[in-house]
C-alpha cells in the first residue's frame, strides 16, 4: 500500500491542468408527494408503491478555485419515473395505467477536500454540495399522453422549486492503476476517475408555497466521477 500512494505522489506532478469535474450516479427515489396529506391520503403509495424508484442525476461542474481544497460551480439533470395503476372513482386500482415523470435540475456549488490527496497521497475525497433545484414534472395516462386532473383544471404537469444539500465521499481509482491513470491523461486528458457515495438532503416543496406538488426525499446515491 505504501509502494502505491509514493507512486501515486510520484505520477500526480505529471498531471495536466483540472478544469471540469463531471459525475453519474444513481440512487432510490421516494417523492414525498403524500406528506402534503398528512396521513389522511397516500395517492402516491396506492398508486406506485411504498418503496423507491431508481432516480439518476448528472452533473457538470467548473473549478473555481483550489487551494484547500476545490471548490466548483455547476449545473445538473436528472430523470425518474414511476409507474402504476391508476385509482378508480371508488379509490379501487382501475385497469388503468399511469406513470409519473420528474426532471430535476440543479444549480450547485461543491466543496471537495482534495488536498487529502494532493497533500498525502491519501485517496479519499470528502465533499460537500449545495444547490437550488428546479424540477419539472407531469402524469401521463396510459397512452403517454399527459393526463388531466380529474376535476377538469387542466393538465396534470407543472414544476417544483426548492433546494438540495448533499454529503459524500469519494475513491479516488487512480490509486490502483497509477500507470493506466497517467496515460489516460495524457492521451484522453482525464486527470482522476473516482467512485463515491453521497446522501442527498433534497427539499422540492415550492420553499413552503401552497398547492405545490411536493418531492422532496433524504436518499443516498452511489455513481462515478471524473476530473478533467
Amino acid at each position: 500500500m505504501i509502494a502505491t500512494l509514493v507512486a501515486t505522489l510520484m505520477l500526480s506532478q505529471f498531471y495536466s491542468p483540472i478544469s471540469w469535474y463531471t459525475e453519474v450516479k444513481a440512487g432510490s427515489y421516494y417523492p414525498g408527494i403524500d406528506d402534503e396529506f398528512g396521513g389522511s391520503a397516500t395517492p402516491y403509495a396506492d398508486i406506485f408503491g411504498d418503496s423507491g424508484r431508481p432516480a439518476y442525476r448528472i452533473s457538470f461542474e467548473y473549478r473555481l478555485l483550489t487551494g484547500f481544497g476545490s471548490l466548483y460551480g455547476g449545473v445538473g439533470l436528472g430523470f425518474f419515473h414511476a409507474s402504476g395503476n391508476a385509482l378508480a372513482d371508488d379509490g379501487s386500482k382501475s385497469e388503468d395505467e399511469t406513470g409519473l415523470w420528474v426532471m430535476p435540475a440543479a444549480l450547485r456549488v461543491s466543496y471537495r477536500m482534495d488536498m487529502f490527496y494532493t497533500w498525502w497521497g491519501l485517496p479519499l475525497v470528502p465533499y460537500v454540495r449545495a444547490g437550488l433545484l428546479y424540477a419539472p414534472w407531469w402524469i401521463t395516462d396510459s397512452d403517454g399522453s399527459v393526463a388531466d386532473w380529474g376535476d377538469g383544471s387542466g393538465s396534470a404537469r407543472g414544476a417544483t422549486s426548492g433546494w438540495e444539500a448533499a454529503l459524500g465521499l469519494s475513491l479516488l481509482l487512480d490509486v490502483f492503476e497509477p500507470e493506466s491513470a497517467r496515460t489516460m491523461d495524457h492521451e484522453w486528458g482525464i486527470n482522476h476517475t473516482y467512485v463515491f457515495a453521497e446522501y442527498n438532503h433534497m427539499v422540492l416543496d415550492g420553499f413552503g408555497s401552497d398547492g405545490t406538488l411536493i418531492l422532496s426525499d433524504d436518499h443516498w446515491f452511489f455513481g462515478l466521477a471524473m476530473e478533467y
